[in-house]
Order: structure tokens, then C-alpha cells, then sequence
């Protein structure tokens, strides 16, 4: 190419100490730069440049020429930077020594260059020519970076060791020289640089070589002819290398200014096309015929960025013009899409003059508050220039007349300006003695935010202005900031939980930018022990957030022991525990450290239970792939209520990491005060209601089988305070990489996503042209909703009719090139990507209430093109005109592989067999793609699977399209799906069934069983035909529960044209459990032995379900050998021989001295049972017959190829493995231990020769192979599965109360009737009380209020015989008998006898009493959670607190506690 430039370079004299004046030395000058994709290595292009330079030493000064053309004071930028690297090149100073070794030839000096003062080595070697000289500059000891951002990053750097530091740019620069002369006189013959750079860019987890060569040849020297004329010089102190910035902006008006980068670089567009492509985008529509092939349609997407690359290149004149001229008055139709486009692009630009031009409409009203609230919530994430008069003019829209008069358009726009004004410009003060400086100094701060306001100023103010000023606060995150938060986080403040528990939240966003003075306010509120707990769970983030030492972590640890609070201890081990098991590289600092903290716990039985979700608690799931470099972190926070069975807080959020480099993509937080108030108003019991409260957030399984005046006596002997609702209150916060955007509140007075992503990265070469790295995404969301109609028609049917078109595409291109600015275009490699989904609609719903089905209609018109990706690399050369709007018919360069490189793929399944057929084609990269398919399937898990697809981090070429093709010639075009549930009693004689299915007794002489049937089908229609696929399944249990029965039934009609048989499966299970012997329940030990479960199962498959495939199961369930053995040990009365004993002889020996105590059934008597009644050893015998795969061919080929190699194989795997020939038997014993850390079984397989096989730890995935025959309080096996089947209950026992909550209390000696649990809130729905009878065989009778109707279980005489009265009148219960109680014709509750233990059930208000004449048992529904009061506390899971009196006072001792709820009368004797 040509001579770039001409004008006179001046250099110092002293630095090239042997140039003689009058002289003249001629160069050639010439170089190249290339950038290489490491992972692909024809990723790769450059730019080489030749020419001559002349250089001329005049006194003090050097004059350096460039032939040809010649440049004065108004050159560009670039050419600029183009001279100082030749500077650079001849900069030599060889006058230094060594200070260490003054005599030797390596010294160390401080030298200019393109990052300013750098660190840079000498190497000196003399040989008989001259001398050859290496100069080496360490790029990490430069004054400033080297690199320089345009747009926004959202990410930061996420740990402090240096030797994980990510670096996004690691440079080396050296440059060799061979001198003539000596060391102090010489001429430069040759200086030859080489620069490196490894660039790293964000978001990818890859990475990019760059080289970079120049050198400098002397071809001549002689005297000098003419000297070098000067044009008009502009002067430069420093050869660092200058970029296009924004100046620092003061007033609104400089914002008007065009940007810098556009002016710099010389970037045009063009107002005419940017008109007509707004128009274009504004008008997208499909129609049904355009999503057969939506791969082919023009991308709206790609338009958008082109739209957005030509908006930045407008001035403000322009912006104004378009949108007064073309915006306001586009066509009725169209506006309102014109201008969502408009204002979506204005707000994507992000640079002064569109932002300046936002914020103007937005002060003049001229937007609606929807519009103003859109634009202000995505300004802080796109902002590109970052100025004081950004701030400034924001914060003034904010104090505008539009803004305020609406609240939350204010909160949006307080929490924007504060986001920015704490950004990445905001220099924050590290001690006391300075000030912080950039956008968050004090003067610009305080345009908006006063940090001197106390919480006693603003008291009478809404919550809603409070809690938005202080998250700003959050936002801003300074000192001033944090002693703002400081004083509404302080208890002496006595502000309300509300303002709290805001504050400390807050606070979370500077706990990480100011660890200690954070640290020092939180940890004394945590330490407090009398804090509420949701305040300490507050602090306890921030004190992790913090990065606390280690000896403050231990302390955390040892304390949490004994700590009052268990819904703490559970939130505060579950986080820890959490952190601890993470790969975010991000955490694993804490990672190292917890390594020292949590052993403290071994041993400790309050916390090594695993999480339970009805406590409070965090949930953490994280990856990290290392050889990529990429990770994520998902975390789950839920804080419960002390006095509410809803949760108090709720928090989501999502954390990325790529290149060393942490994005707060989104986080999602919900508080709620008093918001069950309202769900008592919906759910809440009454007299009449037939709801079964015990549905209601907890799950329950089917039950095995005028006092008004008397209850007015009681409350007045004995008033209680209510425990009223708190006022209704809740906040949602929305975060977006890091800052809060969007604060929502509600009370009892009333009951958008960041469309592109833009970022420029320039580097400085020793040459002048900036390399880049540049990211432009857009998301495009298109949704047609082109019918919905709604009817009710006359016979209760319920008709949904809704036809919608679902678009969402997303179209990204990044590019690592080279700025060449003298000719205006750039070249280097990129790649471009696209997701496009696809969904059309078109559906027709049915409810029929009457005969509870549902019927879903789906037309169908074949093809339908679902889902197109690809991700193309490319190499480029490209002009800087932005004003093109053509949808590109091919890549803006050259791709880089061939047909021949590429694994081409076109499958199509089903092959018409449903009237369609799935289509796939696409295309991969061949080279290693089984390798990368091996270690796609086995060596990642889920996670960082999601990640590979969506990052793509090695920019291989890959194309993905899934479309739905008509099958010939007659298509499918409806499918129908039909299901209905049932559920039957006894009585119901008739039974809805599709295969003849019969519901009956599971023995002679029983009735029919109760049954859930659910029955379905599967229908897709043709013009002439149909293919359907029908299946049933019904569950049938006895009224007792031990008997149950499941039966399936499947039904495939042929749909392939190779099929000629219907596909069916048959399956018959049942289980008979044991019946409970109630005269063995004083043997607690032995009430367990010998109890089996007998089970069969048959299972016919294939054709038929009667001669073809075949399986029967017969087996009963035991007791294992260890357990059986300890279980005959305690029943002997074997005494305790080792310290290290199995856990059902320590339970039996601690339920021997609570018996001895006077409690017959305490907590380790029935912890003993329940574990006693695990049966986990199977014997199993089973016969088949023709045995062949239940799964299709395809499925079983996808599920081994994927499944991991380290995986055992499963129970049924291991049994069906052995069916070899054509029919025999299997004789099969399973035993699980219930000692093992991990859950699994030892299984033997005996097969017809006789031969054992073992398998041992076959890894379990549920609890079939160990079921448990628990009888109390209502059991049932799927509390294995969810805390939510598991409901705590309360027991009176002897002389004391252990509480809902595990806490013992003492009871007092009286004979009048204390109560026992109340519901205290201001619905008062239900009383139990009980009182003490000097009869050793009766101790206690019982009375109960639900509502106003009273029960009692009285003495019936002498012994243990009891009585039941209802509102006085004496009711038959035995056995055989159960009484029931309606009111208003609905049930109200039951009264049952069985085992010799009175049941009251109320289902309708979550009540569920057992008592006999020694004992009491109290369970209710979690709607009643902190609600409660009486002897069995307040049911919120949590100890502290719970000694809570009748008048709402707190006592320190349980007998003190438990004499408040005596209810005095002049019948008994009080306390």
C-alpha cells in the first residue's frame, strides 16, 4: 500500500544520541498485524503496510518524515497514534545502569509508550559490529490499562488472588536493535518490534491471538538536501495512545454534542434509510402461510441492529427531526408501533444525544408513564457516555412535574440516576480522609439524594418513598450510602421491620465495595440473638457477601450450635453448606476457608439434618467447565414467617461467569407483611365450608374413616390476646446486573427485558490501528394473537377458542478486526448467530365440570418450521457506512470451512406415521466431533451442557432446524386430547371406564374400594382416517387403608405402515398391608416384629395382554437382617453392650426411660416406631415369558449413548438384565441398608441354574424398595418425598407438653382445664382444653370447640372407658361406628375409635385430635402456622419465642408459661 501520512514527528535528541545533524536517514518502515482464532485456525486474516521514512536530527530535536502525503494540525486521531508508534519504535536510552550491577548489561527503567509509563528491561550485548539491544516492556506495570471500553460492561472481576485474576488482555511487547557504534554513540541499523497480544473477550470464555510486527530497516544515510518543513504542529507530552471518549460533559446542552466514536472513526448512516427500515420493523407481521419457512423470512432482528448501528450515527437535530416529523406523525395504524420502535432503538443507542433527547420527552411529558417507565428502567444498562450532565439532567427529569406526579414513575427514575451515579464511574473514598470522587462525589450525589436524612424525618413518609431511596442508596453504595443504611438498619433507630429489613438488603449490594464498614454495622444486629430472625438472616448475607475472614466464619459456625432461632440455624447451615459444595469460581475463596468451618459440626444432630422446605433456607446449584472458563450460579433464598404459614421473603437471582469475569444477570425478590390476612379471607374455614383445609399448602392423604355459650364462659375466664394479622404490606425488587431497576409495593389500599446488548473493546498496537473486539445482540419478541373467543355454553361447559402466532428470535455477531480509519473500513473474523423459535397456535379448550374432563384441540396445517440456529465464522472486510437496511443475502466476508469440512445432517422420524413427520438438518464442524460429542454427554453435566450450546465457545460452525413436514397425501391436521379424572366411594355403583377396567373388593365379604381413575387419550386425524392412542390409570385403596390396588392399562393403535398390531401395556399391582394390633402397643419394642407387606404385580406387553410378553412379580416386603436383629434385641430386653450402638437400639433405649417418666408414647417411643416400621428387604419371585424391550428402539439407543459410565444400573435394570430366555424364573432379595450415607440396595439374583449374582450400592431413586407401615397421625408413605406430607403434631403426655415445636413444658398441678392449643387469630375458629383427673387409669379428659360446637371425651365409668357428648348429648363411637357432625349440610368433623384412641378430624378446619385416657395428640393444618397459642405454642417452627403467654407476655420458664393458659374456675383449684 501507500505512504499512510506525512508531517514531522518531533523526538528529544538525548534519546538517540549517535543521529548527526545535517544528516539525513532513510528507513524502510513496514509491519503487519494478525489476528488468530486459537481454536480455529483459519479464523485468521491481517493487514501489512510498507513505506519509507526519512529522519533529520536538528539540535535538540529529530524531525521524522512519512513520504507522499502530508498532514497539519486537524489530522485524525488515528494518524496520531500511527506516529507515536514510530516513535515508539526508535525511543532507545541506553545512558541507565543497574543499580544492583552498575557494570552489568540489563538495567530496569521507567520509559514511555503506548500505555504510558511503563516498567520496561534493557539487555545489552556488544559484538565486534556493534551492539544488539532487546528491550522488553512488562505491559501489567503500565499507569494505565491497555485497553479502552466503548459501550457498557456488565461484568466485573470476581477475585482478588492474582493468580486467578482473568486478565482480558495479556500483552508482551519487545523490540531488537542492532546498533553501529558504541554504547554512548551510535545509529540505529535495524529496530525490529514484536507485540503479542492474547485478548480474552468477554462473554465467551475464548480466546484470540493478535501479533503484531514492525520494523525498521536503514537503507541510507547522506546529507541532508532540504530541511523538513513544519506545518502548524499540535503537541503530545505522552506517546500513550489517545481513543475517541466523551469529554466530561457539564451542562445538558454539551450532551446534544455528536459522539465521539462516531466522529472519530468517521461512522455515517443515513436519515432516509433509517426512516424507512423504523417503518419496515414497525410493520412485521406474519401470516400463516410465513411460518412454514421462517428460516427464510427477512430477520427482524438483524434489522434492529442495523437500525441501531445507523441510529448511533445521528445527531440530536436529526433524532428530534425524525421523531417530529415521522414518529408523531406516522399513519393512526402504524403509530403506535413506529413509536414503540423508535423509543425501543433510542433507549439501545445509548449515547449523549439520544439519551439527552429521551430525557427530554420524557421531562416535557411528552411520553405516557408506561413509555417514560420502559425508557428509564433499560438508561442505566445501555448508557455508553457517562458524564456529570448525564446525572445532572436525569436527576432534574426526576424532580420534573411528570415524574412526580407519579410514584412509581419516580422510584424507576430515583433508582436509574442512582444506578448510574454508582456505576463504573464511581471512584469510592477507602478512608475517612477522602471524599469519593467520578459520578458519586458528594456534589453531584446530592443533586438527588440527601445523605444526611434520618429515619426520624422521614417516619410519617409512604414505605413505598422510603424503601426507593434507600435500594438507591443500595445503588450508590458509598460510605455516605452505608451510614445512611446504617441508621434504618440500627434497632435504636426503632424503625419498623418494613424499613429493616429493606435497609439490610440494601446494604448486600455495598458489603462487597466497603467489606469492613459494612461488616462492623451488620454483625452486631446478627450477634443479637433477640433480633427477629428475618433481620439476622439479612445480616448473615451481608456478612457472607463481605468475605469475612476465617475466624469470623468459625465464630458463625460454633455459635450456630446452640443459637435460639432454629429458622436460622437452618437459613445459615443451608447457605454455608451451599457455598461450600459451589464450583462458581467466584466463591471459592469462601470455598477454601469453609473447608475449616464445617467439620465444626460433625457430630452435632440439630445440624446435620438434611434442608427441609418448611424452613427457612437457601438452595444454591452452580457449574464452572474450566477448560472453557464459564460458569454459573443459581441460588434460591426463602426466608419463612414467623406468624405465617406464606414465607416472608423469597429471592431468585442468577449469576454468570465467563473469562474471570462475574454478570448479576437478574435477581427477583418478593417480602410480604400481613399477606395472610388476605389468604384467610379466600381459604379460611367456616361453618358450611366443604373445602379440606388440609389441601391447602400441606397435602394430606384420604382419612381412614347450643354451645356457643359454654365457649363465651371459657374466653372469659380466661382472656386471651389475638394475635392479630399484620397490615398488608409486600415489595417486589427487580435487579439487573447488580443495581435495582424496579421497585413494586402493594398494601391493602391496592390489592421488560434489555433488548440489545452493544460493547466495543479497543486495543492499542505498536503500529497505531486499534484492534477490536465488538458485540451487538438484539431480541425480537412477536406474538399475533389473532382470535380469542370465550363461551358458556347452556350445559355448563366451559369453551376456550384462542388462535396466536409466537415469534421470538435472537440474532448476535461479534467481531475481533482491525480499525483501519484511513480508508474507512476494518478486517478480522467474526461470527454470526441466530435462534429463531417459532410457535403457531391454534387451539380450542373444553372444561366440562360436570363430568371433570378437559378436551384440547390443536388444528394443525403441516409444515410448520419450529426452530432455526446457527452460528456461522466468517472472516471480513467491511466498510464503516452504517446506512445499509438490506436484509444480507450472504456473510459480510468469507466463511471459513467448506461443504467438505462441514458433517452435513438432514433426519426425518415418524415418517409420516402420525400424518407428519420431524424433520432435523443442520450441519457441525467434522474435525474431532465424536470426541466433542463424547465429552458433550459424558463429561458435562446439565449445566454446563446449557451453557456449551449457548456460548459456543470454540465458534465452530453449527446449524440446527427442526420443522414438522405433512405427510403425503393426506396430512394430519387435528390432534385431540382428552382427560378426565374420577373419583369414586363405595356406593358409587356406576364407574367410568374405557377398557372394562372393574373396581372390585380386594376380598370377599368387603365393599368396593375408593378410586381415582384417570383416563385419557391421544387422537390425530387425517381427512380419512384416525390414529389414537388411549390409556387408563385408576388407584384403588380400602376405607382402612391397607389394602391397595393399581391398575394401567395402554393401548397404541398402529401407526407406522410396518405396524399391523396394536401396541398395548397391561400392569396389575397391589399391596396388602398389615393391620396395627392395638394390644401390642404397650410392646413398643416388638409392635413392629414380624410385619410384612405382601405385593404382586402383572405386567403383560406387546400385542396383547394376554399370550405375548409376559412378567409376574410375587414378593413381600420384611424387615431387614440388621434391623430385624436389633428390633428381637429390644424386644428381649437386651441391655446396651457398646458405646456404638445401631439407631434403632438408642431410640428403643431413650423410649424406655420416658415410659419410666410416666409417657407411654414420647417423642423417641414414636420416633422408635416410625423407624422400627421401615421394611426394607424385598423377596421377590418372578416369572416371564418372551421378554423384550418395553422402550422403542431409537429411545433406548439415545438413553445408552448418554448415560453416564460412572451411573450403576438401576433395580429393575439389574432384574430385567437377567431375563435372557425365551420364559423361566428369578428368585430376587433386595436389602437396603439404613445405615448408608448414600441411599441404596444390595441386591442377589438367583437365576434358574441356581447361580447367585451380587450387586452391591445399586443406587436408589426412590423409596419403593423400603416402605415404611407407620400407622399414627395419618402416615403416608410420600412423606418420604416431601416435607409438605409431613405434619408436626403436639403431645400431653404425663405431666408435661412437648410443644408443636419441640419445646418441653412443665404443666402445673391443678385440676382445671388449661388450654391446650387455640387458634388465636381474630377468627378464634377452634379451642382444645384439657384438664387433669385423679384416675390413674383416666388422667385427663377432654374438651374441643370447633366453632361454637362443643365435644367432649369424658370418663364412662371406672377403668379407661370414655364417653363422647356433642353439645351435651351423648354420641355413639366405637370401632365399628364413627360419628359424624354436619352443620349448615357439610361436614363439620368425625369421631372415630380405633386401636383404643378417640380421632376428632375436622377437614374442613384442619383440625386432627387422637387422645385416650393417658394421652393427647394435637395436629392442624399449616394454614394454622404462627397462628396458634396455648400449652403447644405458636406452630411457626421455630423455638425462640415460644413461651409466649396468654397475654402475649414472654416467659423465661415453661411451668410459669404453661400456668398463664390454666382457665380458672370456681369448680377446680388454680395453680
Amino acid at each position: 500500500m501507500k505512504v499512510l501520512v506525512a508531517v514531522a514527528l518531533l523526538l528529544s535528541a538525548e534519546a538517540v544520541t549517535g543521529f548527526e545533524n545535517g544528516k539525513e536517514y532513510v528507513y524502510n518502515y513496514e509491519g503487519k498485524i494478525q489476528t488468530i482464532n486459537l481454536d480455529q485456525p483459519r479464523h485468521s486474516n491481517g493487514f501489512a503496510f510498507r513505506s519509507k521514512v526519512s529522519l533529520q536530527p536538528k539540535g535538540d530535536l529529530t524531525y521524522f518524515k512519512f513520504e507522499h502525503a502530508e498532514l497539519g494540525k486537524d489530522e485524525p486521531l488515528w494518524s496520531h497514534n500511527v506516529k507515536k508508534g514510530l516513535i515508539s519504535l526508535f525511543q532507545l536510552d541506553l545512558s541507565k545502569r543497574s543499580q544492583i550491577n552498575p557494570l552489568g548489561n540489563e538495567f530496569v527503567v521507567a520509559e514511555d509508550g503506548l500505555n504510558g509509563q511503563c516498567q520496561t528491561t534493557y539487555v545489552v550485548s556488544e559484538g565486534g559490529e556493534g551492539l544488539e539491544v532487546t528491550k522488553i516492556k512488562d505491559i501489567e506495570k503500565c499507569e494505565q490499562r491497555p485497553y479502552h471500553f466503548t459501550g457498557t460492561l456488565k461484568g466485573k472481576p470476581c477475585t482478588n488472588c492474582k493468580s486467578q485474576k482473568w486478565l482480558p488482555l495479556t500483552m508482551t511487547s519487545e523490540v531488537k536493535y542492532r546498533l553501529k557504534g558504541t554504547r554512548e554513540h551510535y545509529v540505529i541499523g535495524c529496530a525490529c518490534g514484536t507485540s503479542d497480544q492474547v485478548l480474552a473477550p468477554y462473554g465467551d470464555g475464548k480466546k484470540f491471538h493478535v501479533q503484531i510486527n514492525n520494523t525498521a530497516t536503514l537503507v541510507g544515510e547522506h546529507d541532508s538536501a532540504a530541511e523538513i518543513a513544519l506545518p502548524e504542529l499540535e503537541s503530545h507530552q505522552r506517546l500513550s495512545h489517545v481513543f475517541p471518549k466523551a469529554e466530561d460533559a457539564v451542562t445538558g446542552l454539551e450532551l446534544h454534542a455528536p459522539n465521539h466514536y462516531v466522529h472519530e472513526f468517521g461512522l455515517t448512516g443515513s436519515r432516509e434509510t433509517f426512516i424507512e427500515g423504523l417503518k419496515r420493523l414497525a410493520a412485521v407481521e406474519y401470516s400463516d402461510e410465513d411460518y412454514k419457512n421462517m428460516r427464510d423470512k427477512p430477520s427482524a432482528s438483524m434489522l434492529f441492529l442495523q437500525l441501531f448501528s445507523n441510529m448511533l450515527t445521528l445527531t440530536y437535530d436529526e433524532i428530534s427531526d425524525i421523531y417530529n416529523q415521522h414518529v408523531l406523525n406516522a399513519p393512526n395504524g402504524a403509530k403506535k408501533h413506529i413509536r414503540n420502535a423508535f423509543l425501543d432503538l433510542l433507549a439501545a443507542a445509548g449515547n449523549n444525544p439520544h439519551i439527552s433527547f429521551a430525557l427530554k420527552l420524557i421531562n416535557a411529558g411528552q411520553l405516557s408513564t408506561d413509555e417514560a417507565d420502559r425508557l428509564l428502567l433499560k438508561l442505566p444498562n445501555n448508557l455508553k457516555e457517562f458524564s456529570v450532565a448525564v446525572v445532572s439532567e436525569l436527576a432534574n427529569v426526576c424532580h420534573s412535574e411528570f415524574v412526580t406526579a407519579s410514584e412509581s414513575l419516580r422510584s424507576t427514575c430515583i433508582l436509574a440516576v442512582s444506578a448510574l451515579s454508582g456505576g463504573a464511574r464511581c471512584n469510592r473514598a477507602t478512608n475517612l480522609l477522602e471524599d469519593d470522587s467520578g459520578l458519586c462525589s458528594p456534589h453531584i450525589v446530592e443533586l438527588f439524594f440527601n445523605y444526611s436524612v434520618t429515619p426520624e424525618e422521614v417516619r410519617s413518609r409512604s414505605e413505598q418513598r422510603v424503601a426507593y431511596y434507600i435500594n438507591a442508596a443500595g445503588n450508590l453504595a458509598t460510605s455516605g450510602a452505608v451510614r445512611y443504611l446504617q441508621r434504618f438498619a440500627d434497632s435504636r433507630h426503632n424503625q419498623p421491620v418494613t424499613r429493616r429489613t429493606a435497609a439490610l438488603w440494601a446494604l448486600t449490594r455495598a458489603a462487597p465495595l466497603n467489606p469492613s464498614l459494612v461488616r462492623s454495622i451488620v454483625l452486631p444486629i446478627y450477634e443479637n440473638t433477640s433480633e427477629p430472625h428475618v433481620v439476622r438472616a439479612a445480616a448473615f448475607v451481608n456478612i457472607i457477601l463481605s468475605n469475612p475472614d476465617l475466624f469470623i466464619l468459625r465464630h458463625i459456625a460454633r455459635s450456630l450450635i446452640d443459637d435460639p432461632s432454629d429458622h436460622l440455624v437452618s437459613y445459615v447451615s443451608s447457605a454455608l453448606r451451599a457455598v461450600a459444595d459451589s464450583k462458581f469460581p467466584c466463591l471459592q475463596d469462601l470455598v477454601e476457608k469453609l473447608r475449616y468451618v464445617l467439620p465444626l459440626w460433625d457430630n452435632v444432630p440439630r445440624l446435620s439434618k438434611p434442608v427441609d422446605i418448611t424452613r427457612s433456607a437457601i438452595y444454591a446449584s452452580s457449574g464452572y467447565n474450566r477448560k472453557y472458563d464459564t460458569g454459573s450460579l443459581s441460588v434460591l433464598s426463602i426466608i419463612r414467617s414467623e406468624d405465617s404459614f406464606l414465607p416472608h421473603s423469597v429471592y431468585a437471582g442468577t449469576q454468570a461467569y465467563a473469562a474471570g469475569n462475574v454478570y448479576e444477570v437478574f435477581a427477583l425478590s418478593f417480602e410480604q407483611w400481613g399477606l395472610d390476612r388476605l389468604v384467610n379471607a379466600l381459604l379460611g374455614p367456616h361453618p358450611g365450608s366443604t373445602r379440606n383445609l388440609w389441601n391447602v399448602l400441606g397435602r394430606r392423604r384420604f382419612t381412614r374413616s347450643d354451645s356457643e355459650t359454654s365457649r363465651k364462659h371459657v374466653e372469659q375466664a380466661l382472656p386471651i390476646a389475638d394475635r392479630d394479622y399484620e397490615p398488608v404490606y409486600g415489595r417486589l425488587n427487580l435487579q439487573l446486573f447488580g443495581h435495582t431497576v424496579k421497585l413494586m409495593h402493594f398494601d391493602e389500599s391496592a390489592l421488560a427485558a434489555v433488548q440489545s446488548n452493544d460493547l466495543i473493546v479497543l486495543v492499542p498496537t505498536e503500529v497505531g490501528f486499534p484492534t477490536y473486539f465488538d458485540i451487538k445482540t438484539a431480541e425480537f419478541t412477536y406474538g399475533n394473537r389473532a382470535k380469542l373467543d370465550f363461551e358458556h355454553t347452556e350445559d355448563g361447559k366451559f369453551v376456550v377458542d384462542f388462535k396466536r402466532h409466537f415469534v421470538h428470535e435472537t440474532r448476535s455477531y461479534k467481531m475481533l478486526g482491525i480499525a483501519l480509519t484511513f480508508n474507512r473500513t476494518s478486517l478480522g473474523s467474526g461470527y454470526d448467530s441466530r435462534q429463531l423459535l417459532s410457535l403457531p397456535l391454534e387451539l380450542q379448550l373444553t372444561l366440562d365440570p360436570v363430568h371433570r374432563k378437559l378436551s384440547v384441540k390443536r388444528h394443525v396445517s403441516p409444515p410448520v418450521d419450529l426452530f432455526n440456529y446457527h452460528f456461522v465464522p466468517f472472516t471480513f472486510q467491511l466498510p464503516y457506512d452504517r446506512s445499509s437496511i438490506e436484509e444480507p443475502t450472504s456473510l459480510p466476508g468469507f466463511a471459513l470451512h467448506n461443504i467438505d469440512d462441514l458433517y452435513l445432517f438432514d433426519r426425518t422420524y415418524l415418517n409420516g406415521s402420525i400424518g407428519a413427520s420431524v424433520n432435523f438438518q443442520g450441519y457441525a464442524l467434522k474435525k474431532d466431533l465424536k470426541a466433542n460429542l463424547r465429552e458433550f454427554f459424558h463429561g458435562m453435566d446439565f449445566r454446563e451442557k446449557f451453557e456449551y450450546l449457548i456460548v459456543n465457545p470454540r465458534w465452530s460452525p453449527r446449524a440446527f432446524r427442526m420443522r414438522i413436514l405433512p405427510a403425503d397425501p393426506d396430512p394430519v391436521n387435528l390432534i385431540e386430547l382428552d382427560l378426565s379424572h374420577h373419583f369414586y366411594k363405595p356406593e358409587d355403583a356406576e364407574r367410568v371406564t374405557q377398557f372394562g377396567l372393574e373396581d372390585v373388593p380386594t376380598s370377599e365379604g368387603e365393599e368396593r374400594p375408593y378410586t381415582h381413575a384417570l383416563l385419557g387419550s391421544l387422537a390425530y386425524r387425517g381427512g380419512s382416517w384416525e390414529k389414537k392412542l388411549s390409556w387408563e390409570l385408576r388407584y384403588s385403596f380400602s376405607k382402612d387403608l391397607f389394602r391397595h390396588k393399581l391398575l394401567f392399562y395402554y393401548d397404541r393403535q398402529p401407526f407406522a405402515p410396518s405396524e399391523h398390531n396394536h401396541t398395548k401395556v397391561c400392569l396389575e399391582a397391589s399391596a396388602k398391608f398389615p393391620k396395627p394390633d392395638a394390644a401390642r402397643l404397650g410392646e413398643v419394642a416388638a409392635f413392629h416384629q414380624g410385619k410384612e407387606i405382601h405385593a404382586f404385580a402383572k405386567l403383560y406387553y406387546g400385542s396383547n395382554c394376554v399370550n405375548d410378553a409376559s412378567v409376574y412379580f410375587n414378593g413381600k416386603y420384611t424387615h431387614t437382617d440388621e434391623d430385624a436383629k436389633d428390633i428381637q434385641a429390644n424386644a428381649a430386653g437386651a441391655a446396651l453392650t457398646s458405646k456404638r450402638v445401631s439407631r434403632l437400639r438408642e431410640l428403643h433405649a431413650k423410649c424406655s426411660k420416658e415410659r419410666e417418666q410416666g409417657i407411654p408414647l414420647g417423642h423417641h417411643c414414636l420416633h422408635y416406631l416410625y423407624r422400627s416400621s421401615r421394611l426394607g428387604k424385598l423377596i421377590l419371585d418372578v416369572q416371564y415369558r418372551n421378554p423384550k424391550p418395553l422402550l422403542p428402539h431409537m429411545l433406548r439407543r439415545y438413553l445408552a449413548y448418554t448415560r453416564p459410565h460412572s451411573v450403576n444400573p438401576g433395580f429393575l435394570s439389574i432384574v430385567f438384565s437377567h431375563m435372557t430366555a425365551p420364559s423361566g424364573e428369578l428368585h430376587v432379595e433386595s436389602q437396603v441398608p439404613v445405615s448408608a450415607k448414600k441411599p441404596h440396595a444390595d441386591v442377589v439374583v438367583t437365576d434358574p441354574s441356581g447361580h447367585s449374582h451380587h450387586y452391591d450400592n445399586v443406587p436408589l431413586k426412590t423409596h419403593l424398595l423400603e416402605p415404611h407401615i407407620f400407622y399414627g397421625f395419618r402416615y403416608t408413605n410420600l412423606a418420604e418425598y416431601s416435607p409438605y406430607y409431613r405434619h408436626r403434631h403436639c403431645d400431653v403426655q404425663g405431666h408435661s407438653v412437648r410443644t408443636f415445636d419441640g419445646v418441653i413444658v412443665d404443666l402445673p398441678k391443678t385440676d382445671c382445664y388449661t388450654v391446650v392449643a387455640r387458634d388465636c387469630s381474630v377468627n378464634r375458629r377452634f379451642v382444645v382444653l384439657a384438664r387433669e383427673l385423679p384416675n390413674q387409669s383416666f388422667a385427663r379428659v377432654l374438651k374441643i370447640y370447633i366453632h361454637n360446637t362443643e365435644i367432649e371425651v369424658l370418663s364412662a365409668g371406672e377403668g379407661d372407658l370414655a364417653g363422647v357428648n356433642v353439645d351435651g348429648v351423648a354420641v355413639a363411637v366405637s370401632d365399628s361406628e364413627t360419628y359424624t357432625h354436619t352443620v349448615a349440610g357439610a361436614e363439620l368433623f368425625t369421631v372415630s375409635k380405633e386401636i383404643g384412641m378417640y380421632e376428632l378430624l375436622s377437614k374442613s378446619y384442619g383440625l386432627d385430635v387422637f387422645f385416650n385416657s393417658k394421652v393427647l395428640f394435637v395436629q392442624v393444618a399449616p394454614f394454622y402456622r404462627g397462628k396458634l397459642c396455648g400449652l403447644c405454642g405458636d406452630y411457626n417452627y421455630d423455638r425462640q419465642h415460644e413461651l409466649v403467654g396468654s397475654n402475649l407476655h414472654l416467659y423465661n420458664d415453661t411451668l410459669s408459661f404453661a400456668k398463664s393458659y390454666v382457665v380458672p374456675s370456681g369448680h377446680c383449684t388454680p395453680p
